[in-house]
């Protein structure tokens, strides 16, 4: 396959490229900082997704047939008590939203060429919670964004926890994965379409958190 990684040098990114390697896929990369674990060819750095959109469009033009794999996100508020600070807010909805939203927006009006999007989101979409209101609320409306925009096929895993240095100090819910795991996932449903779940039990849960009422979410204070 021919994969474009967005976002390549975070954890689960990097595990997702080691096991495309050892497929054989052709890998273009796309990643604001400049040390990678990896030695590529393909690989294009920018300071700013967005103010270099048009280059990235650049970068990919000519590649038939590509996956695009948006890895962007990031959990800033993940407590019971504390609201988050406006920076919190203002970060949470920049990278959960604005960056992947505004650069798949960007692609999909101006390249022909790609296959599948692929959005990385979470279990928080489901069900919004006090917890982490604002990353879930931004999670869930590029989700519901990308669905209705797209003019080619899309991909939406909800994962749970992934064990990552960003993940420490957060609890530790059923069904959490390490990082390689998560990119094994990812791999395996990439012909897939729609939003889907990496695990059964997953899906269950979503099912549960969906259908119990308000006031049992608010007896047990999640």
């Amino acid at each position: 396959m021919n994969i474009l990684v967005i976002g390549a040098s975070s954890e689960i990114a990097d595990e997702f490229v080691k096991r495309c390697i050892y497929k054989k896929d052709n890998i273009f990369l796309v990643t604001r900082k400049t040390e990678l674990k990896n030695n590529f060819n393909n690989v294009l750095i920018v300071d700013d997704y967005l103010s270099r959109k048009d280059e990235i469009v650049n970068f990919i033009k000519k590649i038939e047939n590509l996956y695009v794999i948006f890895f962007n996100g990031a959990l800033f508020e993940n407590r019971p008590i504390r609201i988050p600070t406006k920076n919190e807010v203002e970060l949470t909805k920049l990278i959960n939203f604005n960056i992947p939203y505004q650069l798949f927006n960007h692609l999909n009006n101006h390249i022909n060429n790609i296959e599948k999007f692929v959005f990385i989101s979470t279990m928080a979409t489901v069900r919004i919670r006090n917890k982490n209101y604002i990353y879930g609320k931004y999670k869930r409306k590029l989700e519901e964004a990308v669905l209705k925009r797209s003019n080619k096929k899309v991909l939406i895993l909800r994962f749970g926890k992934v064990f990552t240095n960003m993940s420490e100090g957060h609890t530790t819910p059923p069904f959490s994965l390490s990082s390689s795991k998560a990119a094994e996932k990812i791999y395996k449903n990439l012909n897939k379409c729609d939003i889907i779940y990496p695990s059964y039990g997953l899906y269950l849960t979503a099912i549960l958190i969906k259908f119990i009422p308000n006031y049992v979410f608010k007896r047990l204070k999640i």
